[in-house]
């Protein structure tokens, strides 16, 4: 799907989850376009949560963990490719990594 089906796709189901609808999506990686769409964000790596909570809050998230976003890059790509790195330093379980971002659309 390119970026212009993957914005109008996400516009609707924002659209629907302003309706009092919780909706769960997972992209590969979005673009930062597409990502500042979304209003919350569960990283998972082999089944191991890596972040979950507010879009907003994922950046400072990383950064509270000494591990920040580079300006210019986008957070989705980066903390994707990054995994490896980051899961050894500051999460205590094996890098087999396949990680994955579900994204959720609500209302709140």
């Amino acid at each position: 799907m390119d970026i212009f089906d993957t914005f109008f796709l996400v516009e609707y189901l924002r659209q629907w989850a302003a309706r009092g609808r919780i909706v769960l999506v997972t992209l590969q990686p979005p673009t930062y376009e597409i990502l500042t769409m979304i209003s919350k964000v569960v990283l998972l790596s082999t089944g191991r949560l890596m972040y979950a909570g507010k879009r907003r809050e994922m950046l400072p998230y990383f950064a509270f963990i000494e591990y920040p976003c580079p300006a210019y890059k986008n957070p989705s790509d980066y903390y994707r490719e990054e995994k490896n790195y980051i899961l050894k330093n500051y999460f205590p379980f094996p890098i087999h990594i396949l990680p994955y971002m579900i994204f959720i659309l609500n209302s709140g």
